[in-house]
């Protein structure tokens, strides 16, 4: 084979690597993430997709996140985080928005042993982010600092949204609905139902 030969199957190989690279990061779903073109969630996967781009979102029915209690950790060891990653984080916040057109999370698993920043379906939100018309149901959230159902830490805009469950282990800045709400950040027309347990600052 001439050198010409294995330097073009050389760049194909690679092309390919980064073509199916680039895939494993795309949403799995209908949509777009643009305003008039959100990406439809219409399952558990597909919403922890939403960690590889913060774009537009829409719930398209209720998901089941019951699964999310299998979800990583080797189901003992008391250093591992288990179920469900938070999509963003306090440090890493969230810039995206989410519609959840009236429909319910329901069972969402999280168990932060880690002590990471920022613990709930939304580690930490930004001051563009809006997260409006959801519902979070059964919801069971362990974490240590910046702890909530819907978000760690809000600095964007939350509406007409409501939890119920419990969100327990809490260090510090731990409640129902948000663990902290940032200053500017608004939260209208939402509520939860929630046992909370936290150290300090609940």
């Amino acid at each position: 084979m001439s050198k010409k030969a294995v330097l073009i199957r050389s760049l194909a190989g690679m092309l390919s690597v980064l073509a199916l690279a680039n895939i494993s990061g795309a949403f799995s779903g209908a949509g777009s993430g643009t305003e008039t073109d959100p990406y439809i969630i219409t399952n558990v996967n597909q919403l922890q997709e939403m960690e590889n781009d913060f774009a537009w979102y829409k719930l398209a029915n209720d998901i089941d996140c019951v699964v999310t209690r299998t979800w990583n950790g080797d189901g003992g060891t008391p250093e591992m985080f288990e179920g469900f990653k938070p999509i963003g984080s306090s440090i890493n916040l969230f810039g995206g928005h989410f519609d959840g057109g009236g429909h319910k999370i329901i069972g969402l698993y999280i168990n932060d042993r880690l002590w990471m920043n920022g613990i709930g379906l939304f580690g930490g939100t930004d001051i563009d982010c809006e997260i409006k018309n959801v519902g979070l149901l059964d919801v069971d959230i362990a974490g240590k600092s910046h702890v909530g159902a819907l978000a760690g830490l809000n600095r964007g805009m939350i509406t007409d949204c409501h939890c119920k469950g419990k969100v327990t282990d809490g260090g510090d800045l731990v409640g129902g609905l948000v663990g902290c709400n940032g200053y500017g950040a608004t939260i209208t027309d939402s509520y939860a139902v929630c046992t909370v347990t936290a150290g300090d600052n609940a």
